[in-house]
């Protein structure tokens, strides 16, 4: 649906019939027809470990979001995946044994941020922020990084490449429970989700 436009935000897919219908969209702030607020299972199990509130991919209005930006992610994905036979997108690629392989998955920052018990929410001080690098095994920050408009997601930044290189030598980490469910719904997993 999406494949003549140049950019990799969904709009013709999510604007037009019969999709449009299954999500909440900026025109009129009004749910299609078909919408419902669909969490996946990963979605429901950090909830449940009270690691944050992911939202639906199918709301695309207000400022918890993440609809737009999961849809553009896996259009880019997809071109990814033309232009780099060894990338693995986890956890429905296997990683392959006899070569070096690059391998996405998805996170949640705000979920990382709360594993560390050192903050919850957005970290907006370096302070917060040296709590949770800690707990991921990183050096503390000696300077003011967050100083500045774009302070979220440099602490957001900071605190995933902390975790991915914590928590991705845990066996444990790549085999969440139920991940063999959300696998076979096609629904995937947020990394570092117990």
């Amino acid at each position: 649906v999406c494949e003549g436009t140049n950019d990799f935000y969904a709009g013709s897919f999510v604007e037009e019939e019969p999709y449009a219908s299954y999500f909440l969209l900026q025109k009129n702030n009004k749910p299609g027809d078909q919408y419902e607020r669909r969490l996946r299972i990963t979605d429901k199990r950090c909830r449940r470990k009270k690691m944050g509130n992911p939202e639906t991919v199918f709301k695309l209005v207000g400022p918890s979001q993440v609809g737009k930006g999961s849809l553009a992610g896996m259009r880019f994905l997809h071109y990814l995946r033309r232009a780099m036979p060894h990338l693995c997108i986890w956890p429905f690629d296997r990683l392959p044994e006899s070569h070096p392989a690059i391998v996405a998955v998805e996170v949640y920052p705000g979920a990382l941020v709360r594993m560390s018990n050192g903050a919850t929410g957005k970290v907006r001080k370096v302070k917060g922020l040296n709590q949770v690098l800690r707990f991921f095994g990183s050096e503390p920050l000696t300077d003011d990084v967050l100083e500045d408009e774009a302070s979220d997601d440099k602490a957001d930044a900071l605190v995933v490449a902390a975790a991915l290189r914590c928590l991705s030598g845990k066996v444990d980490v790549w085999n969440p429970t139920e991940l063999s469910v959300a696998r076979e719904c096609y629904e995937g997993w947020i990394f570092g989700i117990p």
